[in-house]
């Protein structure tokens, strides 16, 4: 009966040992792809809902002068490189910026998706916005900046018929400032 008992208590161990481990990994923040959390130095969104993830060069440059904000990153196999671009002109911090609209410098707010396949030459598709929005949901000057976005990109050079646009949805960007 004792030796019973061990072994309930025993499997009952084990049980809530692995069952909190697994917890532990779904909630990890420092996971490019865990849809709960982003982790700071990212970007991604769903492109056609395909899930895309930027975590290579994500920085965002501020111009104080001109209040403009340039977000930027890379990320992808060796083989195929993705980039997102987003560009908000006449920058005052947390708000929704409407894409294509232009400041009173002439700069406008911009996205831009990007892939590069590589594989003995380069086929580059751009994806300027047609439609969308950015919106800045935390603004810290000199610390870091949040938000989401999402756009319709049409391919850059097309007529903008078929298969020449993109959805860009569920666009978000968490980046820390220097």
């Amino acid at each position: 009966m004792t030796t019973l008992k061990y072994l309930k208590t025993a499997l009952l161990a084990t049980v809530v040992l692995f069952s909190a481990c697994s917890k532990d990994d779904d909630n990890n923040p420092n996971d490019p792809n865990n849809p709960s959390e982003l982790a700071i130095g990212t970007i991604r969104a769903k492109i056609d809902g395909t899930l895309k993830t930027a975590t290579n060069y994500v920085k965002a440059d501020i111009n104080n002068s001109v209040h403009m904000v340039q977000i930027s990153g890379t990320g992808g196999p060796n083989t195929n490189i993705l980039q997102f671009n987003l560009g908000i002109g006449d920058f005052t911090g947390v708000g929704t910026y409407k894409l294509g609209i232009h400041d009173s410098y002439g700069l406008g707010v911009n996205a831009i998706y990007q892939e590069v396949s590589l594989g003995g030459y380069a086929c580059r598709a751009d994806y300027p916005e047609t439609t969308g929005t950015v919106v800045v949901t935390e603004y810290t000057a000199s610390k870091s900046i949040k938000g989401t976005f999402h756009f319709k990109g049409k391919k850059q050079g097309t007529s903008g018929n078929g298969g020449d646009y993109i959805e860009v949805t569920e666009g978000e960007f968490y980046i820390s400032l220097r």
